[in-house]
C-alpha cells in the first residue's frame, strides 16, 4: 500500500489540518505513520509503537513538519502510553485475541481512536483474530467509546476490503 492510499483511508475531520499528539501502534516500518503525519498539521506530534526495532528505524524523525518519535515496544502488552489527542491502529488489532482489552487500555488514554482493519477475511495465520466493522463497534462501546463511524473502505489485495473507522468516546 503507497502513502497516498494510506491516507485516503485515515482522512478525516478529526485530524486533517489539526495540530494535534497521535499514538500509532503496530507502526512497523510506517505507511500509515507517514500518511498521518501529511494529514496532521505542522508542529503535531507521532509517537510511532512496534515491536520491531528495525522496521521502526526506517521512519523519518520528521514529515511534513510533524516530529515522529519511535519506541520498540509490543503494544499488545503493558506498555505505558502518554496521554494523546487519539490512537491510529492500522492492520494491528487483528493480531490480539482480547480487542476490547487492548481497547480498554487505549481509551485511558484517549478519547478518539482511528482503526484500520479487514473485514470478510477468515481467521489465518496474517488476520488470526478478524475485526470486522460490526465487530469492532461492539468491542469499541464495551471498551467505552460512544460511536464508531466508518471512514473509508477499499478492496484489499489479500482478500475481502480494507475498512476505517473512527472511534469516539
Amino acid at each position: 500500500m503507497t502513502i497516498d492510499e494510506a491516507a485516503s483511508l485515515i482522512r478525516c475531520p478529526a485530524i486533517e489540518g489539526v495540530v494535534a499528539t497521535w499514538c500509532e501502534l503496530g507502526a512497523g516500518a510506517g505507511t500509515f505513520t507517514v500518511a498521518l503525519a501529511g494529514l496532521l498539521a505542522p508542529g503535531s506530534h507521532i509517537l510511532a509503537v512496534d515491536r520491531d526495532a528495525a522496521a521502526l528505524a526506517s521512519l523519518p524523525a520528521t514529515h511534513h513538519g510533524v516530529s515522529i518519535e519511535r519506541r520498540a515496544a509490543d503494544f499488545s502488552a503493558e506498555v505505558t502510553l502518554p496521554v494523546v489527542d487519539g490512537v491510529l491502529m492500522a492492520n494491528a488489532l487483528h493480531f490480539v485475541r482480547d480487542h476490547v482489552a487492548v481497547l480498554r487500555r487505549l481509551r485511558q488514554v484517549t478519547a478518539q481512536m482511528i482503526v484500520v482493519e479487514y473485514s470478510g477475511r477468515r481467521p489465518g495465520p496474517w488476520v488470526p483474530y478478524p475485526v470486522d466493522l460490526a465487530r469492532l463497534r461492539d468491542d469499541a462501546r464495551q471498551a467505552g467509546f460512544g460511536t464508531v463511524t466508518g471512514i473509508a473502505s477499499r478492496r484489499s489485495a489479500f482478500g475481502g476490503r480494507m475498512y476505517s473507522a473512527l472511534a469516539v468516546a
